[in-house]
């Protein structure tokens, strides 16, 4: 059933209305979470360990990054990445989406070829005896999801 919703997904994509609607709801979220003292705490330590590991990233390769060729400094690093999840995050991750990128984004994330489909079924344990119970001579029980079934032979 999901195989069949993705492949037409793929197919039709979304609709403009659906993209937009979508998008509104993000702005919104967006909106208050910038109101909330958790989302920045969150983004501003965020940042600091991503510049650590990024520093750790390029230092060991001997490289310099940025315009002039080194790395930039810890401000400039937290400042670029916290604003890339508060001011900036509107334009650069909410007003591109369209119908096309939202359908190209699926296919790329969700590849049906080479899928593997599953089915989960109730286990079902072999026959086993239950003689060891008082006055259960000659029946049998069947562990069917977890439970046992006990029948007279």
């Amino acid at each position: 059933m999901l195989k069949a919703e993705l492949e037409k997904f793929k197919a039709e994509g979304a609709s403009v209305e659906e993209v937009e609607a979508v998008k509104s709801i993000l702005t919104e979220r967006h909106q208050l979470a910038l109101d909330n003292n958790s989302y920045w705490i969150f983004y501003i330590l965020d940042a600091y360990k991503a510049y650590k590991a990024d520093r750790a990233f390029h230092e060991g390769r001997g490289e310099g990054v940025g315009r002039d060729g080194r790395l930039p400094s810890r401000a400039e690093f937290v400042d670029n990445e916290a604003a890339s999840h508060s001011t900036d995050r509107v334009a650069i991750h909410i007003e591109p989406l369209d119908p096309e990128v939202v359908r190209s984004t699926v296919t790329e994330v969700f590849p049906l070829e080479g899928s593997l489909s599953l089915t989960l079924l109730p286990e079902v344990s072999p026959e086993v005896t239950v003689a060891e119970e008082p006055g259960a001579e000659g029946r049998t029980g069947v562990s069917q999801q977890g439970a046992e079934v006990i029948s007279s032979l």
